[in-house]
């Protein structure tokens, strides 16, 4: 679990030493306790800021036109305990990102 950048590409070496794979761009989404991270930045320190984030991506065609019309953002707030927020956001080629976002202090 490594990466190499190259000049022109990046190779990355998969857990077991089994696969290696190289590419012209790698994103690395391997969460908070990022393993690419770590190698980039190894100083850098997980630090809770009291929020729980959820994401995705689905199909705009998925979703009813009144909850999420055509190049729009959709954003809502709860302001109790706990708070929250939604935003739907059109991500472009028929793509729509959701977001949750609730807050959860220690």
């Amino acid at each position: 679990s490594s990466f190499e950048e190259g000049e022109d590409s990046v190779t990355l070496h998969f857990e077991g030493g089994e696969a290696t794979v190289r590419c012209n761009v790698a994103l690395m989404c391997d969460g908070v306790f990022s393993t690419a991270r770590t190698q980039l930045f190894p100083e850098d320190k997980v630090v809770y800021f009291g929020q729980l984030n959820w994401g995705s991506v689905v199909r705009t065609n998925s979703l009813p036109p009144a909850i999420h019309p055509p190049n729009a953002v959709r954003y809502c707030q709860y302001s109790g305990e706990p708070k929250w927020m939604a935003m739907l956001n059109d991500g472009g080629g028929g793509y729509t990102f959701f977001q949750l976002r609730i807050s959860d202090p220690e």
